[in-house]
Parts: C-alpha cells; sequence; structure tokens
C-alpha cells in the first residue's frame, strides 16, 4: 500500500464540480483522528479555526459537508475541537474525477487557502489516480509519496501485507 497526499488551492476544487462555501470560512483545519471510513460516510475529530472569530461550528453543517458536528471543547474564540461526522461526498469526489478504486481520506489539513487531501491505494491505484487528476487540469503539490506505515496492531496494517 502507498499514501499519497496531495495540496490543492481551494479555489481549484471547483474545477471538478465542488462547491463548499463552508471552507472558505475555515482558516485551518488539521484532522487529529480518523474514527471510521466508509462509501456512505466518515468520522474524525479535527480542530478548526475560523477565519472569523464570530463563525460557529453549526455552519459547517448548512453547507452539506457534514451532516454531524459536536463541539467538544473550545480552546479560545474561533478555534474547537470538534467531533465531525460526513456523508459520502469523498466517494463522490472519487467519482467525480473517474477514479475507481483507493480509499481518499477527508482533509488532512486547511490552511492557507490550500486543502490537503490524502490518497491510500496499491501503486497501481496512486498512478491511476494521479492521472485521473492530471486530466481534471487541477494544480496541486505532491506533499507526500511513500509506503503506508501503520501500527502492528492497526487492522489497516493487514492491507498492506498483501
Amino acid at each position: 500500500m502507498r499514501r499519497l497526499i496531495l495540496e490543492v488551492p481551494e479555489k481549484e476544487i471547483t474545477k471538478i464540480g465542488i462547491e463548499v462555501p463552508a471552507v472558505q470560512k475555515i482558516k485551518s483545519l488539521e484532522l487529529l483522528y480518523f474514527l471510521r471510513q466508509d462509501k456512505d460516510e466518515f468520522a474524525a475529530i479535527a480542530q478548526v479555526e475560523f477565519k472569523d472569530s464570530t463563525t460557529k461550528v453549526e455552519e459547517l453543517l448548512a453547507s452539506g459537508l457534514l451532516i454531524e458536528s459536536q463541539v467538544l471543547e473550545q480552546q479560545k474564540k474561533g478555534v474547537y475541537t470538534v467531533f465531525m461526522r460526513g456523508g459520502p461526498s469523498l466517494s463522490s469526489v472519487l467519482n467525480s474525477i473517474g477514479a475507481a478504486s483507493g480509499y481518499l481520506f477527508p482533509p488532512v489539513g486547511i490552511s492557507d487557502g490550500k486543502i490537503k487531501f490524502s490518497f491510500l491505494g496499491s501503486e497501481g491505484q496512486v498512478r491511476e489516480f494521479l492521472e485521473k487528476v492530471d486530466a481534471t487540469g487541477i494544480r496541486y503539490r505532491v506533499v507526500m509519496l511513500a509506503d503506508a506505515d501503520f501500527s502492528p496492531i492497526s487492522p489497516l496494517n493487514h492491507l498492506t501485507a498483501n
């Protein structure tokens, strides 16, 4: 298994038909823990900082990006640790660019107007994914491409053995 992390300017995402107004309100987002991801939904814990300190976490729900959000902690005005659950938006991203396999994880980070995505797949799946992204005309930067390395007790470790 290989892990690929891409950094994409926010404005480039609209080229594949993804409109997420709530992302424009986010100054930074750091994914702390993935709790679950399948074809129907994902769940994660993240730290979110809004550009405007008066923005509320509930505004992420209005965009359709998330179907549930819960503030776990407010660290300072405009900075929250949040449980978030979203619908099949990740699967639809893969479908919209024509990638048939692999796993796209939600943004591992948003900062400075750039979104970082993580893709997990075999060497062939990563190659196919990059070819499909290139075909869309999206500008991106490869942040990391490496063998996926998981904890020995992680269920994901069994994927890398195949």
